[in-house]
């Protein structure tokens, strides 16, 4: 595993799930206004795309962990050991979870 200060995988992943949770959040405001300042018709689209940030966000974590702590390698991130086996293990029970869960909502 390569230096993570010098990762460009690392940096571009965190940038992506900085992008999706203002995004998230900006959708969450945009639903109180409209709910607020209107009838709140039109917040089943809203809804969704909110659902479907979050879905995606949630994965981007599990992939964050999945490569912070993938016990392949000897590195040592902060952590070593059995609670990086752990957190490995959480990233792709998130990842499996999230995907498990778009597909059940979507049908």
């Amino acid at each position: 595993m390569e230096d993570l200060n010098k990762s460009i995988y690392i940096k571009k992943l965190l940038f992506f799930i900085l992008l999706l949770k203002f995004t998230w959040i900006m959708l969450l405001i945009i639903k109180i206004f409209i709910q607020k300042y209107t009838n709140g018709n039109n917040l089943q689209i809203l809804e969704y795309i909110e659902n479907i940030t979050h879905g995606i966000y949630n994965i981007s974590i599990g992939l964050l962990l999945i490569y912070l702590y993938n016990h392949l390698t000897k590195e040592r991130v902060c952590i070593s050991g059995r609670v990086k086996n752990y957190l490995y293990s959480y990233g792709i029970l998130m990842i499996i979870g999230n995907i498990i869960n778009m597909i059940h909502t979507d049908n």
